[in-house]
């Protein structure tokens, strides 16, 4: 099939994709067949950190995707080289981006492409932030001609409708995630909510949470993510990340955990919550989010039960008041009756409650709220 020729079957392929995310690999493999490559892919890259992922692709195996996150990407001399060129909506080929000579003679060639059959590739920028990028590339080997003005007229046909697809794609994502309970009522809580990916990156985080980390009094955020003033508890965060992270990816059981984060000026300590969650597919953002951190500033919390549920375990309000009167003793029943709502609006809050806090029934949620189950505290020692 001719490159010209694919736009159209390419086009469907596409927006069935932007519906379907199971569908992206499809088109993915269609367009590398357009363009007489292989190993297409949908990647994030970081022009600041050079760091990036391959977010969706096919052809690849695991240690191939994971070693590019986690060494290939700051070493792709293609992106570093040409970082220049990653603007949104351009379209470019490897020997644009940095000379035959530097590229044969890189570490990138010699470890990653080279054992792929990768001597050349095309390209093209979706969308671009201050330093995020999200791209899609085809790559080839020596036995096809180099990529050439009709192989970028092709992605460049298919730009616009890339561009809208993926924003299609990002809004179900979004709505997705907020039909999951966490979006549509983080706004509204007392509690600063950052939610991040495996490496820390954040990829969300709620009014009270900006409003924190803007401070950058014990909590900040920079190039390699959420991060605490102090590297002690820098560690102690990421190892509470990574743990929520396994849990997520059904690899694991850690519940995350609790402490405390040191500020200036004896100041009292941020609380710091950090548990698994399930926000649905977001590679759209940048990485998947799969941990919650929950902030709290004592000096700025009322210390009324609701408020320490809401601090220790994410609730809204609502849930809050329902999970303060379960733990202290009432019935569903006896809490519908106390706050004026229907029984089926407590099971509802009580569902809810349940997963926030890992519990599965009533006795447990009473048990945690008040033996303290399921809470773990981390020194500098433990890492």
């Amino acid at each position: 099939m001719q490159a010209a020729d694919a736009l159209e079957p390419l086009i469907d392929l596409l927006y069935e994709a932007a519906l379907d995310a199971e569908k992206w690999p499809q088109f993915l493999v269609a367009l590398a067949q357009a363009l007489g490559g292989t190993l297409p892919t949908l990647f994030v890259h970081d022009t600041r950190a050079h760091s990036g992922a391959l977010a969706i692709n096919a052809g690849y195996d695991e240690g191939t995707v994971r070693a590019y996150k986690e060494h290939f990407a700051e070493r792709n001399i293609w992106l570093r080289s040409g970082s220049h060129l990653l603007t949104a909506g351009s379209v470019r080929t490897s020997h644009m981006m940095c000379s035959r000579q530097a590229f044969l003679g890189s570490e990138w060639y010699a470890d990653y492409c080279q054992p792929l059959d990768i001597s050349q590739g095309i390209g093209a920028t979706i969308y671009k932030d201050s330093v995020l990028t999200s791209n899609i590339a085809v790559f080839a080997g020596d036995g096809r001609p180099e990529y050439d003005s009709d192989d970028i007229a092709l992605l460049e046909a298919l730009m616009p409708h890339l561009q809208r697809a993926m924003r299609v794609h990002m809004h179900m994502a979004e709505s997705a995630l907020r039909q999951r309970e966490f979006t549509d009522a983080l706004e509204h809580m007392t509690v600063g909510v950052i939610l991040v990916a495996a490496s820390a990156r954040v990829v969300f985080m709620n009014r009270v949470a900006r409003s924190i980390v803007a401070r950058r009094d014990g909590l900040l955020v920079d190039r390699t993510g959420l991060r605490a003033l102090r590297s002690g508890e820098t560690a102690i965060l990421r190892a509470l990340i990574g743990g929520a992270a396994q849990t997520t990816a059904q690899k694991g059981t850690h519940p995350g955990g609790e402490f405390r984060v040191a500020r200036a000026n004896g100041r009292a300590a941020l609380e710091i919550v950090v548990s698994p969650v399930r926000t649905g597919d977001t590679w759209c953002l940048g990485e998947r989010a799969v941990a919650a951190v929950y902030v709290t500033d004592p000096g700025q919390m009322p210390q009324t039960p609701e408020a320490a549920m809401s601090r220790l375990y994410g609730l809204t309000p609502a849930e809050a008041k329902v999970a303060a009167l379960i733990a202290g003793g009432h019935t569903g029943r006896q809490a519908a009756d106390k706050l004026t709502l229907s029984y089926n609006t407590i099971k509802t809050h009580l569902k809810r409650i349940f997963a926030k806090t890992g519990t599965k029934g009533q006795g447990a949620l009473i048990r945690l709220m008040v033996a303290g189950a399921g809470r773990v505290n981390y020194s500098a020692e433990d890492i």
